[in-house]
């Protein structure tokens, strides 16, 4: 093979491979680059000099530069800086000036041995930092923030910067002496401006230091207000995930975090179409350290309409002025339909067997008809997604699946009716977002009206690719 051949081969190698961009706090690095000069420098070792395009997802960012590095001492870089100007959001540009490597030919290129990193000169800025905990049922947990402010013990901190950062630490700062917790970055290239760090909090009250250091040795500190650490927390909650005309029972529980005994000022109240009243008005005592159950009972009318109840408990510690609130949201419905466990159970995009995919428009969702359950009996006026809202777009019956007992590459007519809906996908999206991005899925509740005013409910799982 000729040297002039093995050039040009290598050329179209590098042009081929190098096609992951690199992304760096909204800066990212097109690996397609364009050839400016080649040339031979020794028997076995040739130069080739590039361009390179940037493009900005992130706010406008000053004097951009780039730097390449390599893991290979077959792939030489001779000139691995690069500089873009001022580039704005959503802007692409072309590098100024130009990068060059050295390669061996007598080794093969490895594309994953350039690494890139970009940076610009806008000012480390902390965005955000909020306090959050781990919840969900097992084996879908994630974290989000707390309901209430902090408690002494241990704690995460989640915190935003508008820049890639090399290195957190944060510095519980109190009267008593200060505790530092470092959180070296480990993430991925697209990652690095968001940290969780655990924490372990006092029981008096204390600041949170932050000490940033960027990727370019920029170091930041700034501090946050005073936060009063709480000495107890509520969890409202209910036995069911709806009520329905008779007795139901919410639960509050209360968590003394303190290391002495303390008596609780308690009032729940209850905000509905049906109920609209105090449920309890007491003063309980919790040990130090335990946690105090207090079962609510709550009794709905007889013949409703389906509706949301609003449980708020709010707690005053006796004697202080240390005061927490919870929430509870409960769907209410009147006498459901007698219907099989699978009867209550949707298909979601009947006739695939794969995930949805998160940028399609619309999906549609199936009731199947049954031997239980004719579907022509449905006041098709009624239908609406209840909780996580969506815009109903179109509904049809059609007889096109059997029942949820059948895998979904042998659904088939049956001859009983089936109801099809479709609904605005980027609308459900939109509003279990946090859900969504943690587990790539959520919970859908469908409702309806039979034509003889019975009210039914219907679930099922949205799950993405």
């Amino acid at each position: 093979m000729s040297i002039r051949h093995f050039s040009i081969c290598l050329t179209v190698i590098l042009s081929i491979l190098l096609t992951s961009p690199y992304a760096f706090a909204g800066l990212i690095i097109d690996t397609q680059y364009s050839l400016v000069s080649s040339a031979r420098v020794s028997r076995t070792e040739i130069e080739y000099t590039y361009s390179a395009k940037l493009t900005n997802t992130d706010d406008n960012a000053n004097n951009v530069t780039a730097t390449v590095t390599s893991a290979s001492e077959n792939t030489v870089i001779i000139d691995g800086e690069l500089s873009f100007g001022d580039v704005p959001n959503g802007y692409t540009v072309t590098s100024q000036d130009t990068f060059t490597i050295r390669q061996n030919r007598r080794f093969a290129f490895d594309p994953a041995d350039l690494t890139w990193s970009a940076s610009d000169d806008r000012p480390l800025e902390l965005l955000s930092h909020e306090f959050v905990e781990l919840r969900g049922r097992k084996g879908h947990q994630g974290l989000f923030p707390l309901f209430s402010t902090p408690t002494s013990g241990s704690a995460i901190v989640h915190t935003t910067t508008n820049k890639n950062l090399k290195e957190l630490t944060i510095t519980v700062v109190t009267d008593f002496g200060d505790t530092r917790f470092n959180t070296l970055n480990e993430k991925a290239d697209n990652d690095k401006k968001n940290f969780y760090t655990d924490v372990v909090l006092p029981s008096t009250p204390f600041k949170l230091q932050f000490k940033m250091t960027s990727e370019r040795d920029e170091i930041v500190i700034v501090e946050s207000d005073v936060i009063l650490p709480s000495p107890f927390t509520l969890f409202l909650s209910s036995e069911t995930h709806n009520f329905s005309p008779g007795k139901n029972n919410a639960i509050l529980s209360i968590s003394n975090h303190s290391n002495v005994d303390q008596s609780y000022d308690v009032l729940v109240n209850a905000t509905g179409s049906v109920i609209n009243k105090t449920l309890t008005s007491k003063t309980i005592n919790v040990l130090a350290g335990e946690t105090q159950n207090l079962l609510i009972p709550i009794i709905i009318p007889e013949s409703i309409d389906s509706h949301l109840l609003t449980v708020i408990a709010q707690v005053n510690e006796t004697g202080s002025s240390s005061f927490e609130e919870a929430v509870l949201k409960v769907l209410i419905l009147d006498e459901p339909l007698t219907l099989s466990e699978s009867d209550s159970e949707l298909i979601i995009n009947p006739g695939a067997c794969m995930p949805l995919d998160p940028s399609q428009k619309t999906v549609n969702i199936l009731i199947p008809g049954s031997d239980r359950l004719n579907v022509n009996n449905i006041d098709l006026d009624t239908i609406e997604a209840i909780i996580d809202e969506s815009d109903l777009l179109d509904v049809n019956l059609v007889d096109i699946a059997a029942s949820l007992d059948k895998p979904c590459d042998q659904q088939q007519a049956d001859g009983k009716m089936d109801l099809l809906m479709t609904f605005d996908l980027q609308d459900f999206i939109a509003n279990n977002l946090e859900t969504f991005e943690i587990y790539n899925e959520f919970d859908i509740t469908i409702l309806y009206f039979t034509k003889t005013r019975m009210r039914h409910s219907y679930n099922g799982t949205l799950t993405f690719q």
